[in-house]
């Protein structure tokens, strides 16, 4: 079978890993609808910012106001309900670690798993586990 299904998911993270395009906003802003502590994203109700601090429920509000999703405008009607405004970073420092760590490791098993038949110390350890 080979490494080569490895190696194709090692590039798509690779390309998950990418900085965002520069005709694009690093900032999203994302709206949900709560009931009772479970919330929901509100479809069509996600906005593209320059900064987080322009992420507010007035924005959401806004942004619900011109929703063509019916959820949206029941989400407001129905009692016990709210609306949650939430700020993401595309290109946040701790989500590109993870995904460099992730194609770090895999690579690293990789290489190990090819390598392990060639290392002297691991013959013994290779011809125990893993003689096919």
């Amino acid at each position: 079978m080979g490494s080569w299904p490895v190696v194709v998911t090692a590039l798509l993270l690779a390309l998950a890993c990418g900085e965002v395009q520069a005709e694009t906003h690093q900032m999203v802003c994302v709206c949900r609808c709560c009931y009772l502590g479970d919330c929901k994203a509100i479809a069509n109700a996600t906005a593209p910012l320059d900064t987080c601090t322009l992420c507010t429920k007035k924005k959401c509000m806004q942004l619900i106001a011109n929703s063509t999703d019916e959820a949206a405008g029941g989400c407001l009607q129905t009692a016990n309900t709210f609306v949650k405004a939430e700020c993401y970073n595309r290109n946040a420092f701790f989500p590109k670690l993870t995904c460099f760590v992730l194609i770090g490791l895999l690579t690293g098993l990789v290489v190990f798993g090819v390598a392990k038949d060639h290392i002297p110390a691991l013959a013994a350890y290779s011809a125990k586990h893993f003689n096919y």
